[in-house]
């Protein structure tokens, strides 16, 4: 059951980060994706990436799972 609301949510989330370039999901970060915010504390601002490009598909679960 929470696999498939987190794959919901992922692809809900996806979807409207490429229609809409909106990150947030009233639903959606409250019941899955804040609790990805809460392993690193709840307050990152900014998060940097070194050495090599990041994939596409990465940088866009990281704008939908920490809502930036």
């Amino acid at each position: 059951m929470k696999r498939t609301l987190v794959d919901w949510g992922v692809e809900k989330k996806l979807n409207l980060l490429q229609t809409k370039a909106q990150t947030t999901h009233a639903v959606y970060d409250r019941l899955v994706f804040n609790k990805f915010k809460e392993v690193l504390g709840g307050r990152v601002r900014v998060m940097i990436t070194g050495s090599a490009p990041i994939s596409k598909e990465v940088l866009e679960f990281l704008k939908i799972a920490f809502c930036c």
